[in-house]
């Protein structure tokens, strides 16, 4: 029972202080009920939001955050197959501080495959996606819609 009790303490001290830290615009706290994570600090979030492609601008995606702190991005406006709109074609995507980095998977709506997919900024309001699978690689970028 005192180790319990011991237990619930030093999470709520460390949900205190973290608290604390996020107040300051460090860290973001999620509180899930079998753990406890930090995701990464405000520099990811700026993927959230609306973006259409660059070379084809009628096709559009919606970035956002899933509750386990990674990303994933949908089809919200197709205009050339409306049947893709509501699509997720990108998941998982965990944000690596060191190379400023979204990795995680893509599938082409029109594929039955999983490709690798590395999304990063070329300024804050372009995204360059390259997915790949085994030595074959494809680029296409986003422009932010505002």
């Amino acid at each position: 029972m005192i180790h319990k009790a011991n237990t619930i303490f030093r999470t709520i001290v460390i949900v205190m202080l973290l608290t604390q830290s996020a107040r300051a615009n460090e860290f973001r706290l999620l509180h899930q009920p079998s753990r406890i994570s930090i995701t990464q600090t405000e520099e990811s979030l700026i993927l959230i939001g609306k973006w259409k492609g660059e070379e084809e601008p009628d096709r559009q995606i919606e970035f956002v955050q899933e509750t386990d702190g990674t990303f994933s991005g949908k089809v919200i406006n197709d205009k050339s197959n409306k049947s893709k709109n509501g699509t997720k074609i990108l998941k998982n995507l965990k944000f690596e501080p060191q190379s400023k980095t979204f990795v995680g998977k893509m599938t082409p709506p029109d594929k039955d495959i999983e490709l690798d997919a590395r999304v990063s900024f070329e300024d804050n309001d372009k995204l360059k996606v390259v997915a790949s699978k085994f030595f074959m690689t494809k680029t296409i970028h986003f422009l932010r819609i505002k």
